[in-house]
């Protein structure tokens, strides 16, 4: 998926996470950001933020829904984009269980691949 197309997909699934895309956007000088970035700096603090609400009123499955999805592709710059710029630096969130537990089983094994690597 070409880095513009990631970007448009995560703010139009997620609409809560506009402002903190075009904040990033800004700070490029109105250029587009690539996906690293974005999914690194606006998509990954929303995820640990998500984690530490009450279940019933997270925003978790969703955003573990759209993870899957994009584990699913065959496209590697995608799949680099979910493995580095968001499983790898939640790594050491604090609520892994409840993290790992919402994943989808392409995104569990992207995980698990990961943390292996990890030791």
């Amino acid at each position: 998926m070409k880095p513009e197309v990631l970007n448009r997909a995560l703010v139009r699934r997620f609409p809560v996470l506009v402002d903190g895309y075009l904040e990033v956007k800004r700070l490029w000088g109105g250029e587009e950001p690539g996906p690293h970035v974005v999914f690194g700096d606006v998509l990954v603090p929303f995820i640990r933020t998500a984690l530490t609400q009450e279940p019933s009123a997270s925003e978790l499955a969703p955003v573990m829904e759209f993870l899957e999805e994009l584990s699913s592709t065959a496209d590697s710059d995608t799949l680099d984009v979910v493995v580095t710029s968001v499983l790898e630096p939640l790594l050491d969130v604090a609520h892994r269980p409840r993290f790992e537990e919402a994943m989808g089983p392409r995104t569990r094994g992207l995980w698990g691949r990961l943390v292996a690597d990890m030791g």
